[in-house]
């Protein structure tokens, strides 16, 4: 069955997006009682905190892969340098390592997930409320900054998987990005060239 509106607000509920390239998510959690904002005293009740993450791995950056990724140190791990150039709302207050397994290359690629929260005595004492719209604009500033200074090295085709150079794809009709060397079905209309924006 279906959790109820109440029942993902008392839970952890996560939002996945792409964005030219680069995966994001917004969650939002720890809401309790009827979620209305009040003073800081007010422990009985709590709005949720907001957070939102940005995805890199290494098949996107395969150049620049030393400056992505995290590093541990004694007793944490700290962010690559590259994530400096990005504005994250309060600062950077996550990273970790999140690796998949990577079908078309039969092996485990590395990723990390760099992000922030909304949960800073500011937003507390603030009392003006940031949603979903405003988190996401906010994850998608993020990414524009990340591109400004890292433009993808890597795009990865959504037909056959492979990871190209941007300049060796294209952006299909139905707005998936597709190596110039893929093999499509002549019947397969929507996977071809459309627009070249990403």
């Amino acid at each position: 069955m279906t959790p109820t509106y109440e029942e993902m607000l008392r839970g952890c509920t996560t939002w996945k997006f792409n964005h030219k390239g680069i995966h994001y998510s917004l969650s939002h959690h720890g809401y309790s009682g009827d979620g209305k904002a009040r003073g800081v005293g007010d422990f009985g009740n709590h709005p949720g905190t907001w957070c939102y993450y940005l995805y890199a791995n290494e098949l996107q950056y395969p150049e620049s892969w030393d400056s992505f990724k995290n590093i541990p140190k004694e007793g944490y791990t700290s962010n690559g340098s590259a994530w400096d150039c990005v504005d994250f709302y309060g600062g950077i207050t996550w990273c970790s390592d999140e690796p998949f397994y990577d079908r078309k290359l039969g092996r485990i690629v590395v990723q990390v997930k760099v992000g922030c929260d909304y949960n800073h005595l500011w937003d507390a004492e603030g009392f003006f409320y940031k949603g979903f719209d405003d988190v996401k604009r906010d994850a998608t500033n993020s990414v524009e900054d990340l591109l400004k200074t890292f433009p993808l090295e890597r795009v990865r085709c959504g037909w056959s998987g492979v990871w190209v150079k941007p300049e060796d794809s294209y952006t299909a009709i139905n707005g998936a990005t597709v190596s110039h060397t893929a093999e499509l079905p002549e019947e397969y209309e929507l996977w071809k060239e459309g627009t070249n924006e990403r």
